[in-house]
């Protein structure tokens, strides 16, 4: 779900092509979308913790859960593509 979102190049989401009709630079459109999708996460992550319980990352099956969500949230990192960015126009 989300991360199929993820997956999916910016270029190719409907996202892209509003910002492109709203002058919003392609760079930081993208930047956007990774913070939009990183509060997604953080929203599970809170709605997992309400429904299971504050302790939930300590149960065998949910401690899977936590590892993933915390792989996901490397990638969603906009540092590397601000870096590109920067080195790019340089």
């Amino acid at each position: 779900m989300l991360k199929d979102k993820y997956v999916k190049t910016f270029g190719d989401t409907d996202t892209a092509k509003i910002s492109q009709t709203r002058d919003i630079p392609p760079i930081s459109a993208q930047i956007i979308w990774i913070i939009q999708i990183q509060r997604r996460l953080q929203m599970y992550r809170e709605r997992v913790a309400s429904t299971i319980g504050p302790n939930w990352n300590d149960m065998n099956e949910a401690k899977q859960l936590n590892e993933t969500i915390e792989k996901f949230e490397k990638h969603l990192s906009p540092i590397p593509l601000c870096n590109q960015w920067t080195t790019d126009m340089a």
